[in-house]
């Protein structure tokens, strides 16, 4: 009677998730990639964590793929690890995109992957512990709101033609996120487009394991950037004339 052999899989982080190493079946970047270079990979699988650059998931899917494994990398889909563009994020550093591209899963429902790189700037002062911090997961979720407005609602339009404005966001934290797979999904629960103003209210969630973790409700406006641009700088103004007049000295009364 032939015997099968289970498959040994390992999650793979970024060189700097320090507090990772030791943890079982868990391998940092540079590990992943000797493993690769030397190792027998008949009966070991890869899932990608987080920590990893764009160009960090595409050296490991090739260097896979130069030794006929590209299977053993079992979460790098194509079209989910597309990371989401500057036009979307209004991120012009890479390392700072947090979301891949979303992708259109139903009417307004639409789904994308957390891709935390280890350079971005929001892990530069804070790499202790093993949950991704609160912070990550707010610009990730502004992100992810971003991204489908640009890419399913203004795709014709320049970044530069309109403006974002947040009205309202709520965090709910149920459970820790960790550096392992992690899906977001995006759900339009009202919308209002309209010439000159957009308004859109929608509820985001975190998922690992099919658990949500962090869910974010967030209700936004996209303004025409030429209508917006006049009045903001007339409060920007105001808003320096007041803070002059606050901190103008006050006369002095002389002691009768």
């Amino acid at each position: 009677m032939e015997s099968t052999r289970e498959q040994t899989l390992y999650t793979i982080v970024g060189d700097n998730l320090s507090t990772y190493r030791d943890l079982e079946r868990c391998i940092s970047y540079s590990q992943a990639i000797d493993y690769i270079k030397q190792g027998d990979l008949s009966e070991v699988g890869f899932i990608l964590g987080q920590g990893l650059s764009e160009e960090a998931i595409g050296y490991l899917q090739a260097k896979l793929a130069r030794r006929g494994y590209s299977h053993c990398l079992l979460n790098s889909e194509t079209k989910l690890f597309r990371f989401a563009s500057s036009a979307e994020t209004h991120k012009h550093k890479k390392e700072n995109v947090l979301i891949t591209s979303p992708e259109k899963l139903e009417e307004d429902h639409y789904v994308m992957k957390l891709v935390v790189d280890e350079k971005g700037e929001l892990l530069q002062d804070h790499l202790t512990g093993f949950h991704i911090q609160g912070m990550v997961l707010i610009e990730a979720a502004r992100q992810a709101f971003l991204a489908v407005t640009e890419k399913f609602f203004f795709p014709d339009d320049l970044p530069s033609s309109h403006y974002v404005v947040i009205n309202r966001m709520d965090t709910h934290y149920q459970s820790f996120v960790f550096a392992v797979d992690s899906d977001i999904h995006y759900r339009i629960t009202n919308k209002s487009i309209r010439p000159g103003r957009s308004t859109f209210s929608a509820a985001i969630s975190f998922h690992q394991n099919g658990t949500s973790c962090t869910t974010v409700d967030v209700e936004f406006s996209v303004f025409e950037a030429s209508k917006l641009a006049s009045k903001e700088r007339k409060m920007a103004v105001r808003a320096i004339a007041s803070s002059h007049q606050a901190h103008e000295p006050k006369p002095m009364v002389e002691a009768v």
